[in-house]
C-alpha cells in the first residue's frame, strides 16, 4: 500500500503505466481511466502531477492533448535520456523534497534508478498504486479551483523564463516581486492551518498546531500575526507564508516552498524586526539580520505605504544596533547606499548582540589578525563576522544604538587584553553561582548551549569587566569617534530614562537609572564634537502606553518619530532619504485598534 498522506507530487511514466501499450510503436493505446479519475480527484485535493517518460515530446504532447489530459500535468520531462537525473531535476525545479514525491513506473529498473538519484523518493508500480487510489478520498479538503496546480503552472513559466537570464539575481529583479502582509488571519484560517501542517522546507518552528488552538491564539489581544501573499509579473501565488508571535515568543514562522529562491522568508524576517527564536530541524534558507533582497517590492512598500522623498545623493549610511535600530530602519527606504547591521544569529544558533557593543567594536577595529584568531580559538561562541567592523570606517553617516552597552556583559581576554560582549551583564559568565542557570537555560543564553566544562574554560581565559559607571562606554566612544571618517556624522540613540512599569526581569530592574547616568556622561562627551548628534528615546515617551514589553521596546509610532528626526540630522543636501508617510503610521495604528475591538466583540459573542 502507498501512503498518500505526505505526497505533494506524483511523477508518472506513460507507456504501460498511465495507458496500456507503447506510443512509439504505434500501438492502439488504452487509457487507464481509473488512474485518470485518481489524478483529477487528487488535483482537487492539492496533489500535483508530472511526467517522466521515454518518448518523443511533440508526439506525446499531441496525444495527451487529444485525450484532454495534457493540462493535468506540470514540468513534463519527455525524451529518451535516462530517468534518474530527470526526476531529480523535476524535483529541484519545483522546489520540493524527494520524501514528498511518488514516482510510478512499470519498469523496476527505472524505479531503482530513481531511488539511486533521490534516495528519499517513494516509488511503486502501477498495480501497487491501484491498491491505494481509494485512499485519496480521505486526504485534504476539496477545492475544484485547484490553486496548487495553478501555482505550479506559474512556477513552470518562471523556470522557462529564467533560462534567458545571465544570473538568478538579474532574473529576480525582472520579476517585480511584490510581498504583502495581511492581518485578517481568522478569515483565512483554513489556508493558514494547511500551511502549518504541510510546510517543511521553510518551516522554522515546525510547530503543528490544531485548528481550534490556532483560532484561540489568533483571537488573543497580544498576538501579533500576519499571513503573507506574493505576486509578480507571472501572476499571484496566494497565501504563501505566516508568522505568529505570542507574548514575545515566535510560535510560527513558515513559508510555502512555492516561493523558494525568492528569499521572501528573509524579506519578511527583516520587516518584522528580526525576532529571536530557535530554529527547529533543517530549513533550506538560514535567516540573518543583514540581507535585504533588493528584488522584492522595488516599486515601494505594500499595505498603502507612501514615501516622502528627502534631499539626498550618494551619502553612504550605516544603521547599526539591536532591535531599536532595526525598528527605526523599517520606516526608512532601503537603497544601495544604506547598510544595516543588526543582532543576527550565526550558523551555530548563537544570537550575536555583541556585534553592536562598543567594547567589541573597539576590539574588532584595533585587534590584530592573530589576536582575533586567539579570541575565536579561546571563545567557541565567536566567529569571524563578530569581529568585523569594516563598515564603521567606510560610511559617511552612522546611526548607532547604545542600548547594547546597557545590557551585555563585558569580558576581557586575559592574554590579549581585548574585550568581547556576551549574554546579560546581570549574570556574570565567570561566576560559578550562575553556571547552573546558564547550563539549564533558566536565564538568557544568547542561544548558546553551555556546558560546565566550557564555562570553566571560559572563566580561566576571560575576566568580567564592570561598566556600572559607564566609563568603559565613554572610553570606547573616543576610539570609535576617531576611527570613523572625519566628516562622517555619528548619530547616537540613547536609552530611555523613564521607568517601565510592568513585569520586568531581574536583569532589567533599574535599567532606567543606568540609562540616565550614561546619557549624562554621553551628553558631556559629545559636547563640542563636530558631527555628533544624540537621539534620546525619552523625548518620544509620553506615557507607559508608549512602551511595549520592556524599557527597550516601544510602540511603532515612537520609532517612526525617531526615524523622522534622524533623517533631519542627515538632511544636509548630500543624501536622499525616503520614509513612510505619517498617514501610513496612522493606518497601521487604526488597524491594530480595530483588531482589538473585533476580538472583544468575538469574546462577548
Amino acid at each position: 500500500m502507498v501512503d498518500l498522506a505526505k505526497i505533494k507530487l506524483i511523477i508518472w511514466d506513460l507507456d504501460e503505466t498511465l495507458w496500456e501499450g507503447t506510443l512509439s510503436d504505434n500501438e492502439a493505446l488504452k487509457i487507464r481511466e481509473e488512474f485518470v479519475d485518481f489524478i483529477r480527484e487528487s488535483l482537487d485535493r492539492g496533489i500535483v502531477h508530472s511526467i517522466c517518460s521515454k518518448n518523443d515530446f511533440e508526439v506525446t504532447k499531441e496525444y495527451l492533448v487529444s485525450q484532454d489530459l495534457w493540462g493535468l500535468f506540470v514540468f513534463p520531462s519527455i525524451n529518451w535520456s535516462p530517468k534518474g537525473e530527470r526526476i531529480k531535476n523535476i524535483i529541484g525545479d519545483m522546489n520540493l523534497r524527494a520524501e514528498n514525491i511518488l514516482f510510478v513506473d512499470d519498469n523496476t529498473s527505472n524505479l531503482k534508478e530513481a531511488t539511486y538519484y533521490c534516495p528519499e523518493i517513494k516509488v511503486c508500480t502501477p498495480d501497487e498504486l491501484l491498491l491505494s487510489t481509494s485512499g485519496i478520498y480521505h486526504i485534504g479538503s476539496v477545492d475544484k479551483n485547484r490553486p496548487r496546480l495553478a501555482q505550479y503552472r506559474l512556477l513552470e513559466e518562471k523556470v522557462k523564463s529564467q533560462q534567458q537570464f545571465s544570473s538568478n539575481e538579474a532574473f529576480l529583479m525582472s520579476c517585480h516581486i511584490c510581498v504583502e502582509f495581511h492581518e485578517d488571519c481568522l478569515e483565512n484560517v483554513e489556508r493558514i492551518h494547511e500551511l502549518i501542517m504541510r510546510s517543511n522546507q521553510l518551516n522554522y518552528t515546525k510547530y503543528r498546531q490544531d485548528k481550534e488552538s490556532l483560532i484561540s491564539d489568533l483571537s488573543l489581544p497580544d498576538t501579533k500575526a500576519a499571513y503573507i501573499t506574493v505576486k509578480d509579473d507571472f501572476g499571484e501565488y496566494g497565501i504563501v507564508g505566516f508568522y505568529m508571535i505570542l507574548n514575545g515568543t515566535v510560535k510560527h514562522y513558515l513559508f510555502s516552498c512555492r516561493t523558494l529562491g525568492m528569499l521572501v522568508e528573509q524579506y519578511v524576517y527583516r520587516k518584522i524586526g528580526c525576532p529571536q527564536f530557535d530554529v527547529v530541524g533543517d530549513v533550506i534558507t538560514k535567516l540573518d539580520n543583514t540581507t535585504v533582497p533588493p528584488w522584492i517590492n522595488q516599486e515601494g512598500e505594500n499595505n498603502g505605504t507612501q514615501r516622502n522623498k528627502g534631499n539626498t545623493g550618494d551619502l553612504k549610511i550605516l544603521f547599526k544596533g539591536p532591535c531599536d535600530i532595526s525598528q527605526i530602519f523599517s520606516f526608512i527606504e532601503q537603497t544601495a547606499s544604506t547598510t544595516a547591521e543588526f543582532t543576527y544569529t550565526n550558523d551555530d544558533g548563537t544570537s550575536v548582540e555583541g556585534y553592536n557593543h562598543t567594547s567589541q567594536l573597539v576590539t574588532s577595529l584595533n585587534a590584530t589578525k592573530s589576536d582575533k584568531a586567539k579570541l575565536t580559538e579561546d571563545m567557541p561562541w565567536l566567529d569571524e563576522r563578530m569581529l568585523d567592523a569594516a563598515s564603521w570606517l567606510e560610511n559617511d553617516a552612522i546611526i548607532f544604538s547604545t542600548l547594547t552597552d546597557g545590557n551585555l556583559g563585558i569580558y576581557q581576554h586575559k592574554q590579549t587584553g581585548w574585550q568581547v560582549a556576551l549574554c546579560e551583564k546581570y549574570y556574570d559568565l565567570t561566576d560559578p553561582k550562575n553556571w547552573e542557570d546558564y547550563i539549564h537555560k533558566n536565564i538568557f543564553t544568547s542561544g548558546i548551549h553551555f556546558t560546565k566544562e566550557a564555562l570553566v574554560d571560559f572563566s580561566e581565559k576571560y575576566q568580567y569587566v564592570s561598566n556600572a559607571d559607564g566609563g568603559v562606554t565613554i572610553q570606547n566612544l573616543d576610539v570609535l569617534f576617531n576611527a570613523k571618517k572625519e566628516t562622517a556624522k555619528l548619530i547616537l540613540v540613547l536609552g530611555s530614562e523613564k521607568a517601565f512599569i510592568g513585569p520586568t526581569k531581574p536583569s532589567y530592574e533599574n535599567r532606567h537609572v543606568f540609562h540616565e547616568m550614561l546619557n549624562r556622561k554621553m551628553e558631556a562627551w559629545a559636547k563640542g564634537k563636530k558631527n555628533v548628534y544624540l537621539i534620546n528615546i525619552g523625548d518620544y515617551i509620553a506615557s507607559q502606553k508608549d512602551y511595549l514589553d520592556t524599557i527597550n521596546h516601544f510602540q511603532k509610532h515612537v520609532y517612526f518619530h525617531m526615524a523622522k528626526d534622524i533623517l533631519l540630522c542627515l538632511g544636509d543636501g548630500q543624501a536622499e532619504v525616503k520614509m513612510k508617510s505619517k498617514a501610513f503610521l496612522y493606518w497601521i495604528t487604526l488597524k491594530g485598534k480595530m483588531k482589538k475591538f473585533l476580538v472583544k466583540l468575538l469574546k462577548r459573542a
